[in-house]
């Protein structure tokens, strides 16, 4: 192998070792969702009133998307779900990028308008954006 193949296979080693060490840096959540935003979604569900009206973004992974009835599905890190209604023309269009390349049980950044509790003291909120987790970890 000539000296100009070692070094771009040096190279390409370097740089492959430097993306894999990326992918396993500890998550940044918390700076990402600010200043005492939740962890979880039953601390919303606790403290609706404080929650009510605020745009929260939590990490949490994608768990379906319902095609028929028009409904996306995440949950975090204690299985609790929260289902967005995405059936509204204007929702569509905001978020049609994000549609277009989405994947059952990859992280997402969630950003949510927090509405209220239902009867079963889960949170109802209004879908504002998403983007996955993975794209913070990409220099």
């Amino acid at each position: 192998m000539s000296a100009a193949g070692k070094t771009r296979w040096k190279c390409a080693c370097f740089l492959a070792s430097a993306c894999m060490a990326l992918l396993f840096l500890p998550e940044h959540a918390e700076a990402q969702q600010g200043q005492g935003a939740p962890a979880r979604l039953s601390e919303i569900a606790g403290a609706i009133e404080s929650y009510r009206d605020a745009t929260v973004t939590m990490k949490l992974k994608l768990k379906t998307v319902d095609t028929v009835f028009e409904r996306i599905a995440f949950y975090d890190q204690k299985n609790h779900d929260i289902v967005f209604d995405i059936s509204r023309r204007e929702t569509k269009k905001r978020l049609k990028r994000q549609m277009m390349n989405i994947h059952e049980g990859m992280d997402y950044f969630v950003t949510f308008k927090v509405v209220k509790t239902d009867n079963s003291g889960l949170v109802m909120a209004e879908l504002v954006d998403f983007r996955p987790a993975v794209l913070d970890r990409i220099p």
